[in-house]
């Protein structure tokens, strides 16, 4: 017998001659036996047969799957030896379609062919800008399914076409690059901030960069908040709602409304509040007599300095930019406001810099705008200043700025309605020095220190009247210019007290004392003073748990105030100085000579000054 097939190794050829040889001894033998004999010996040898072939037949079996598995894996191989072998097929972006079914492709930057379509694509799907996957005969295979997320920030420079923009990169080079088909539906203007991949803007990107300017809704902002301006406020509205709420009487008088207002003063007296008022009222107003509830204004807030760029005409496509954006908002019947702040620094008179001529182009830049803005409605221009001297005449010529508010340091009786709008009677009072609540006290003793120390009575009885007394205090305190006082309080601790600042000297050797009233007082400085109260007060009650505020709080604050806001004057260049702070001589005198007051003052602390060598340019 043969060995079980199922033990042969499979490499082993399959032998059938021992088969053959026992098939051909049955036949011979059959003859020499009897049939009963022959019958059972042909049983037997069929089933030993049968056997046999059952065994060779499930080898066979076996080794046919093997050569299947081989043949399996022969062809994987292939398949992957044929693909790591096979050239990189390169991706194009889709210009343009033309009607005998051929697409122009940008295959890079330079590089454009015009390519057949493979029939699985659908030629109605492809669109400008779209990827697709190309074969090694530029033959379109297949539709990528997303946009290009990756390229290049750009900045709009230019619109040359409907479907062409002009972009600047980050290094300043300059590109004509084609809108991808997402962006044809998108409102594309100067300014913007594209994706830019090859030869195509793919998307628009948010303004990230600092300083960028933004078009704002106006704060609810109103001339309620706002105290001491009541006459400018008054020539603003006149300026600003009478043409748009009445445009058919200017119509009729042949009278063409401002384009531009110029708000100048001392720092920190309320032109940019002012400003923002204006626009929330005019956008009041509007809505009143439109009915349309849905109007908005909008305020383009500019710090001079935020356009200012060293390469050349990026601040003249800056001012650009600021005109079209508000002109953009007014067509939709939205209000604007284009506030300036630090107006000088931008629009200086040509020809009085230094190291620089950048005002030469930025002011007819600036003119030609405004010059412009008559076909603009709704559009307002305000420019603060605290140095009006310095910008150039043809700026401030009537027909371009028509109209100049001269925003000064508030009066007392300004001063105390600013206050009211900061101490109010539901603020929280504490008690007196002898713990005795402030609130209900219809005889509160007090003694006037600015006036010989006389002793008067108020009545506290009310929180109103509370709110009162203490806004009398700080403006008695802020506004006190007689010579320096000195007493002594009921600990026996000594004080003394003066709001002399500075000696100033004009040219014609006159010489004038200025007190805290003439060179520091401001409406911001008013509000910061409140807001000292209001912190020593809650610091107050979480280290001693005693709430409220009292009066000692104000004298505090309006030390500290004082102290922080008296910086030293300019002594190199006092004229400079007294102009920015607001002090004109009467006579038209130059200021020559600027000498601080230091040392006479224990309420305001004193400042030790000393004096340094400038630096020197190399």
């Amino acid at each position: 017998m043969p060995e079980d097939p199922e033990e042969v190794s499979s490499n082993e050829p399959i032998n059938v001659e021992p088969l053959l040889l026992r098939l051909r001894d049955i036949d011979l033998g059959i003859p020499r036996v009897r049939p009963p004999e022959l019958q059972e010996l042909l049983r037997k040898s069929a089933e030993e047969l049968h056997a046999e072939l059952e065994k060779l037949f499930k080898r066979v079996i076996k080794d046919q799957l093997r050569m299947v598995n081989l043949t399996r894996g022969l062809k994987r191989l292939l398949a992957e030896v044929k693909r790591l072998t096979a050239p990189p097929l390169p991706y194009g972006y889709v210009d343009r379609i033309h009607e005998d079914g051929t697409v122009d492709v940008f295959i890079s930057k330079d590089n454009r062919r015009r390519v057949n379509v493979s029939g699985s694509v659908d030629i109605k799907k492809l669109k400008t800008g779209q990827r697709v996957l190309l074969s090694a005969n530029y033959t379109i295979l297949e539709i990528d399914s997303e946009w290009e997320k990756t390229g290049e920030e750009t900045k709009v420079s230019a619109l040359l076409g409907e479907d062409i923009v002009r972009v600047v990169t980050r290094l300043d080079e300059i590109h004509d690059v084609i809108l991808a088909a997402p962006l044809r539906t998108e409102k594309i203007r100067e300014g913007d901030i594209l994706l830019v991949c090859g030869n195509f803007a793919v998307a628009k990107l948010p303004k990230t960069e600092v300083g960028e300017l933004l078009l704002e809704k106006v704060p609810e902002i109103n001339f309620n908040q706002i105290g001491g301006l009541k006459d400018q406020i008054d020539t603003l509205l006149e300026a600003i709602e009478y043409p748009a709420l009445y445009p058919e009487l200017f119509a009729l008088h042949k009278l063409k409304p401002a384009k531009g207002i110029l708000l100048y003063g001392p720092p920190g007296c309320g032109k940019t509040l002012l400003a923002k008022a204006v626009a929330n009222r005019l956008a009041q107003k509007v809505r009143e007599k439109t009915g349309d509830k849905d109007i908005a204004a909008y305020f383009i807030n500019i710090k001079g300095p935020e356009l200012l760029n060293k390469w050349v005409g990026e601040t003249e496509r800056k001012i650009r930019e600021v005109f079209q954006r508000a002109k953009e908002k007014a067509a939709e019947g939205s209000p604007v406001i284009i506030f300036f702040d630090e107006f000088e620094s931008l629009f200086r008179t040509r020809g009085s810099g230094i190291s620089s001529d950048i005002e030469s182009t930025i002011v007819p830049q600036f003119l030609s705008m405004m010059d412009g803005v008559e076909e603009m409605n709704n559009v307002i221009v305000i420019g603060a200043s605290n140095r009006q001297d310095l910008i150039d005449p043809a700026v401030l010529r009537p027909g371009r700025f028509d109209l100049k508010i001269k925003v000064d340091r508030p009066d007392e009786l300004s001063a105390k309605e600013i206050l009211g709008i900061y101490v109010t009677s539901d603020l929280p009072w504490g008690d007196d020095s002898d713990d005795k609540p402030y609130v209900g006290q219809q005889i509160h003793s007090v003694i006037d220190r600015l006036h010989g120390d006389k002793p008067y009575a108020v009545d506290l009885s009310t929180s109103e009247l509370v709110a009162e007394h203490m806004i009398n205090i700080i403006v008695d305190y802020l506004y006190y210019s007689g010579s320096p006082i000195v007493w002594t309080d009921r600990r026996g601790n000594q004080h003394e007290y003066s709001t002399e600042c500075t000696e100033i000297t004009w040219a014609d050797g006159e010489r004038k004392m200025l007190h805290v009233k003439d060179i520091l007082v401001s409406g911001a400085m008013i509000e910061s003073i409140v807001n000292r109260v209001k912190k020593i007060a809650i610091k107050r009650a979480i280290t001693t748990g005693k709430t409220g505020i009292k009066i000692v709080d104000f004298y505090t604050a309006i030390r500290d105030e004082i102290k922080e806001s008296s910086d030293l004057p300019n002594t190199n260049n006092p004229d400079d100085w007294a102009k920015i702070i607001g002090q004109r001589s009467e006579s038209g005198q130059r200021i020559v000579h600027v000498r601080p007051i230091i040392g006479t003052q224990k309420m305001v602390s004193s400042r030790n000054t000393e004096r340094m060598p400038t630096g020197q340019y190399l």
